[in-house]
C-alpha cells in the first residue's frame, strides 16, 4: 500500500482495497479491521485474479485466499478467563 492509501482517513472502508484490485495488484494483504465488511473484498479480488491474504483478525462474512495468525479477539477473551479462573494468585512481577 503506498503512503497515500495510509493517510487517507476521509475514504469508507475498504476504498483502498478497492483501488487495488482496480489497479490490478499481484496480491492484497490486509488486516480485517471490520471482519463482517471485508469478504465482499474477497469475491471482488477472487473475480479479478487476485488472490486475498488476512493477517492477524479473520473474516466472519467470507474466505480469504489464506489466513496467517490468530485473532486477537480471541486472543484477549482466551487471556482474560485465564486470570479470571486464578484470581487469587493476583499480578506477578516478571523476572
Amino acid at each position: 500500500m503506498d503512503d497515500q492509501c495510509r493517510k487517507c482517513r476521509s475514504c469508507p472502508p475498504g476504498a483502498n482495497i478497492d483501488d487495488l484490485i482496480t489497479a490490478g495488484v499481484d496480491v492484497i494483504i490486509a488486516r480485517a479491521f471490520d471482519s463482517g465488511a471485508i469478504g465482499r473484498r474477497f469475491k471482488a479480488a477472487k473475480d479479478a485474479g487476485i488472490p486475498f491474504v488476512t493477517f492477524d483478525r479473520g473474516s466472519t462474512s467470507g474466505k480469504p485466499t489464506a489466513h496467517v495468525g490468530g485473532d486477537s479477539y480471541d486472543q484477549a477473551r482466551s487471556t482474560g478467563l485465564a486470570f479470571r479462573r486464578n484470581p487469587e494468585e493476583g499480578w506477578r512481577e516478571g523476572k
